[in-house]
């Protein structure tokens, strides 16, 4: 025994032959309801499988009394039958239109008999996703044997079309395209049973803060050279500039100073499926750890600075899961940064090991020889740090209490030591009592900020890129302040430039402005910190490359200025620098 369900609603009156009631009124219309209506039925089809439909009437647009003599009839007697007081009763499954007729005035219903499903399933649990995606969605309506339901209609409807929109592609399936932020709502019916999807559809751009359950430092915007990588929501990497280092297939061709190159010139998806919690640029290599501390790195393999065992020359485009040499499965990482030609990270106990190229010591493993490693190898010294950053040729962290080490290329003084060596091939101590919370190494400059925001820098200072005011460019062994007086959220060192976010959301750069990477709207180089044109004060971060720059809003979103040679601004206007931020545009 199954019921009826009924839906409020009403059909207008068509003209028909039908036998003549001579009392009917003039301008008599008819009106059903339901207008549609399904009986579900069990294997056994009985007496108790019935509906009921109910007369209206019109005459000249006003409501009158139901006349008598309604005749009623069904298109399908075999599917469903209708006595005189409009009650249906089902004998099989199918469809069939009901008719009330007075006169020449008549009205219909549709009628479903189907078998009630005692189960609906949907293939997907979750509407979650980023504005763009489309979801396939397939609905089982199953008796309590696990059988599909035969006859049975499939309804899908989206509580807002706006968010999450509904096209039927086959009689159980559906796209649901995601179309804005907000609440996506889909309800499926079928067989008399609900099912219901629901998520959070979220806008495709770049977020500004970690990605839930990332470790505290994770970058979700990196620039290199002449490329950039940043996360948007879910995880997902998109990289921009040249195809090196964007892991994505050849977009277009850039013109750069030696002829052309492949490059994309807007945001493309990296890695297929992956979903990661941070990314990092280098000058030759790009990496992102996953939140199961899986590392994955793309770009050249000259050097083995992917990780994965190979130094087989070439590039690779497609993410190389970083592995141990003797394992040869992933080597579990969760905080990584790519340098120039090597990489480094360190693990979920704050153990560093870096891999790749070894010609400056920038691997740190203190064994004295210049040797590059295709796997990661652990840096000496022991120590347990929070946080690491590579550098070209030199390679910096913080420990937990906020001291700096350094090791790698001294050449110009990058690492802070208060020596002129050439290089170090294990940690050596930053020449300061000041400690620091965040770090960052350049090209052959190293900066950091204190937990008050105040920013120090050291190295090489042949730009201005100390930002220490000092005209004269002469490089500095030890930690030198910023000049100022600025407090400061996030510092990255670039090549010859460094820019800082303030705790007033504003950005300011300092050093070489070849590129208009100070995007000041000049192209003269400055020694002390200058305001980025454009008057914004919503930026959370700032990531600094060999000639461009880029920072992420609060409010979500990427903007970049200074060199656009190989599309590394993301906007698609290739080869023309930007003087002041540009919103990095998604295809």
């Amino acid at each position: 025994m199954l019921c009826s369900t009924l839906a409020a609603a009403a059909l207008s009156a068509c003209s028909s032959d039908s036998t003549t009631n001579t009392f009917a009124p003039l301008g008599l219309s008819l009106s059903l309801a339901p207008t549609a209506d399904t009986i579900f039925v069990s294997d056994t089809i009985g007496a108790g499988n019935t509906a009921r439909l109910t007369v209206s009437a019109m005459s000249i647009n006003n409501p009158i009394s139901t006349p008598s003599g309604v005749e009623w009839s069904s298109s399908a007697p075999s599917v469903a039958s209708v006595a005189e007081d409009g009650t249906i009763t089902a004998h099989s499954v199918g469809t069939t239109t009901i008719t009330a007729r007075v006169n020449n005035a008549k009205a219909n219903a549709a009628l479903v008999v189907a078998y009630r499903a005692t189960k609906l399933t949907l293939s997907a649990t979750s509407l979650a996703g980023v504005a763009g995606d489309t979801i396939t969605v397939t609905a089982s309506a199953v008796d309590p044997k696990g059988a599909l339901v035969p006859g049975t209609a499939y309804v899908f409807s989206s509580a807002d079309p706006s968010v999450a929109s509904v096209t039927i592609t086959a009689p159980r399936t559906a796209q649901i395209v995601l179309k804005k932020a907000g609440a996506a709502n889909v309800t499926v019916t079928a067989g008399g049973q609900t099912g219901t999807l629901t998520g959070t559809v979220s806008a495709r751009d770049f977020i500004s803060s970690a990605v839930t359950s990332a470790p505290s430092g994770s970058l979700v915007l990196s620039a290199g050279t002449d490329a950039t990588c940043g996360l948007i929501a879910l995880g997902r990497s998109y990289c921009f500039g040249r195809a090196a280092l964007t892991g994505v297939a050849k977009d277009t061709a850039c013109f750069g100073g030696t002829g052309t190159e492949p490059c994309t010139l807007v945001p493309l998806r990296t890695g297929g499926q992956l979903n990661l919690v941070s990314v990092t640029v280098g000058d030759a290599v790009a990496c992102g750890a996953a939140a199961d501390g899986r590392a994955y790195c793309w770009g050249s393999q000259a050097f083995g600075a992917l990780g994965n065992g190979s130094s087989g020359g070439g590039t690779a485009t497609a993410p190389a899961l970083v592995v141990g040499a003797g394992s040869r499965t992933a080597f579990l990482l969760n905080r990584i940064s790519a340098g120039g030609n090597h990489v480094c990270a360190l693990n979920s106990a704050g153990a560093a090991f870096c891999w790749g190229k070894d010609s400056s010591f920038q691997l740190g493993n203190g064994d004295g020889n210049r040797v590059n490693s295709t796997t990661p190898i652990p840096v000496a010294g022991g120590n347990v740090y929070s946080t690491i950053s590579a550098g070209h040729d030199h390679t910096c962290a913080l420990t937990a209490a906020g001291v700096a080490f350094c090791w790698g290329s001294n050449e110009l003084g990058q690492l802070g030591a208060g020596l002129f060596d050439d290089a170090a091939d294990s940690p050596v101590a930053v020449a300061t009592s000041t400690t620091f919370t965040q770090i960052s190494s350049g090209l052959t400059h190293t900066c950091a900020l204190t937990a008050a925001g105040v920013a120090f820098c050291w190295g090489d200072n042949s730009s201005g890129q100390l930002g220490d005011a000092n005209a004269s460019g002469f490089q500095s062994i030890v930690p030198v302040a910023v000049a100022g007086g600025l407090r400061f959220k996030s510092i990255s060192a670039g090549a010859f430039t460094t820019c800082g976010i303030t705790t007033g959301g504003a950005a300011f750069c300092w050093g070489d402005n070849a590129w208009w990477q100070l995007g000041n709207s000049s192209d003269f180089s400055n020694p002390a910190p200058t305001a980025v044109g454009g008057g914004r004060t919503d930026f959370a971060a700032v990531t600094v490359g060999a000639r461009h720059a880029c920072a992420t809003a609060t409010g979500g979103g990427a903007y970049c200025w200074g060199s656009n040679i190989f599309g590394a601004l993301g906007n698609e206007l290739q080869a023309m620098q930007q003087a002041s931020p540009t919103r990095v545009v998604f295809p």
